[in-house]
């Protein structure tokens, strides 16, 4: 955000994409990633004590997020929405530059990948491999904490976000990271 900020005040323009995920679900991957992908073996074992670490790293990153995020240009999108309707999701993301999506982008590249997704290097072309089911049963083992709250309502964020405005997504995210309060309750 300091290197945006920066740009901003050259006079660059600066737009924020930002993918929201159910954080169970992304918790998930990031153990199998650790596992499969990643030297640094980390957080090799799904638990309480790792989620928790996870937990408080990615609420500590999104309040730095939500702090500075309301200079830029923001755009929205969903991990399901970019996995189902790829062409449409990646063509609004381009817009924000404003540039026009090209066919190509579509294909995946077949060079090996260094971290990320850990099927990455298997996937021919974008598809959608849910964690919902899993993440799901993992969460309901999981004892209650003010990280599994926030991350319960940044999940019902995600499901839900394309109701509201672009602001509206800042000014939820914001009342959770930082105020610790709940998302608004969804119909």
């Amino acid at each position: 955000m300091e290197l945006m900020r920066a740009c901003r005040n050259s006079g660059i323009h600066t737009s924020v994409i930002f993918i929201l995920r159910s954080p169970f679900e992304a918790f998930l991957s990031q153990v199998q990633a650790s596992k499969e992908v990643w030297p640094d073996k980390r957080l090799t074992e799904v638990s309480e004590s790792n989620f928790q670490m996870f937990a408080r790293s990615s609420i500590a990153s999104l309040a730095l997020f939500v702090r500075d995020a309301g200079a830029h240009k923001l755009r929205f999108t969903s991990y399901d929405r970019l996995c189902e309707a790829t062409d449409v999701e990646l063509a609004r993301v381009m817009a924000v530059f404003p540039l026009r999506m090209e066919a190509a982008q579509l294909n995946l590249a077949t060079a090996s990948h260094v971290g990320g997704d850990p099927s990455a290097n298997r996937k021919k072309e974008v598809s959608h491999s849910s964690r919902r089911v899993e993440a799901q049963n993992f969460k309901a083992q999981l004892s209650p904490s003010p990280e599994k709250a926030k991350f319960v309502h940044i999940e019902q964020l995600a499901a839900h976000y394309e109701d509201l405005t672009t602001r509206e997504v800042l000014d939820e995210l914001t009342r959770i990271v930082i105020l610790g309060q709940g998302a608004r309750p969804w119909a």
